[in-house]
């Protein structure tokens, strides 16, 4: 599924005027789109990507904990932005603390055990998993 132009102005409008009829939603479709179905080739539109982490920003400060979390995916795959381990794991951190998204403190504690984007803490990994 190619999303068109027209689909992205209504998108906007729909948006622009503050219909807050679950954002989520919308752009779980929108991402979802980036999938070729027959051979799971990611299809890259810098524009699109752009648009998406724009809108996955707004939603997340409307206090939703997924779209957080998949902003923090966005930055550190680097999907319409540059790649930024440690926005990434602020967004996580902010999803994990103030929100207690298991999937952000998942990732962190990832992060945290390879040493991307935050400090590596081996010591009290190791504390804590054996």
């Amino acid at each position: 599924m190619v999303i068109g132009s027209r689909f992205l102005k209504f998108l906007k409008y729909f948006i622009n005027f503050s219909l807050k009829v679950n954002l989520f939603d919308i752009f779980v479709i929108v991402d979802k789109s980036r999938w070729h179905p027959p051979h799971l080739v990611p299809k890259t539109d810098p524009i699109r990507e752009k648009l998406a982490l724009i809108y996955w920003t707004r939603s997340a400060n409307q206090g939703n904990v997924d779209s957080r979390v998949k902003m923090g995916d966005y930055h550190f795959k680097g999907f319409g932005t540059e790649i930024n381990y440690e926005k990434a794991a602020a967004c996580y951190q902010v999803a994990a603390e103030a929100e207690l998204s298991a999937m952000a403190m998942w990732n962190l504690g990832w992060m945290h055990e390879n040493g991307i984007g935050v400090v590596r803490v081996c010591v009290l990994l190791s504390f804590i998993l054996y």
